[in-house]
């Protein structure tokens, strides 16, 4: 068992430990008399990061409890020696029961908003679909490292010259011929990608492009729709964002309504 886990354990077995008159269906384990149920596997999973325990592989399951026979083992042992006592023990006891309940706080509070329920994470995909861009974009640059230079590239190209092959022979950190994957806007630096949106196809840069990274000279090779991601795709993504939304707002309330002093 990891040691780690025994540790934080302790600190939450008087809220885990099953009850001596548990169902005995929902008993998984016995330890002195002392059930390990059903209910305190899932409460100890969650504390753990995992929330399905239907998806939990049969052998891990069983170590799973096989950790809480040891941590109920070491539970007793700390009890007989009254390191409940301990000042230092009784503070992180403390320490763990307001994790606890602040915890539940914020489940209820979502519970209560239904943020989480399937038809918001529902809502909240056809939100990221409608703020999708329409169009993702191929494009080449030649970077230098002076505006001077790059308006030479461009008076080259003015005159028929080559793109790929000014780009290998001028463009620092550009190889093959300055070909960029395909991105779309928001995922490329904005005067960069600002500049490339208003291109045409095979177009380039009359202009040259100042970025953190130096001077660009860009070409627009093409563009192509962007295809969404199914829900199922994002619908964990979508899930955490939305929790972290509503997280976020309830103790944004709790903070307006309270008196805080940080000294």
């Amino acid at each position: 068992m990891n040691f780690r886990h025994t540790v934080v354990a302790l600190g939450l077995a008087a809220c885990t430990t099953g009850s001596a008159i548990a169902a005995s269906a929902d008993v998984l384990a016995t330890v002195n008399g002392t059930h390990i149920t059903q209910q305190t596997l899932e409460v100890y999973a969650r504390q753990r990061g995992i929330d399905d325990l239907s998806k939990l592989a049969p052998d891990r399951k069983t170590k799973i409890i096989d950790e809480l026979v040891n941590r109920e083992l070491l539970y007793r042992a700390a009890l007989d020696k009254k390191l409940d006592k301990k000042p230092d023990t009784t503070a992180e006891l403390e320490s763990a029961r307001a994790n606890i309940l602040a915890s539940s706080a914020v489940r209820n509070e979502l519970d209560a908003r239904g943020e989480l329920s399937e038809a918001k994470l529902k809502e909240g995909y056809d939100k990221f679909i409608k703020d999708l861009p329409g169009l993702e974009y191929k494009t080449r640059h030649i970077l230098l490292d002076s505006e001077e230079k790059a308006k030479e590239v461009i008076a080259a190209l003015d005159k028929g010259g080559d793109f790929a092959k000014l780009a290998n022979e001028h463009s620092t950190g550009a190889a093959d011929g300055g070909e960029l994957e395909w991105f779309q806007p928001e995922d490329m630096i904005k005067p960069f990608s600002d500049a490339a949106v208003k291109l045409q196809k095979d177009q380039y840069t009359k202009t040259p492009v100042q970025t953190q990274y130096g001077w660009h000279v860009i070409q627009l090779q093409d563009t192509r729709k962007v295809t969404p991601p199914t829900f199922e795709d994002v619908k964990e993504q979508i899930r955490t964002s939305a929790r972290n939304a509503a997280i976020e707002a309830y103790i944004k309330g709790l903070r307006e309504k309270a008196k805080v002093e940080i000294k």
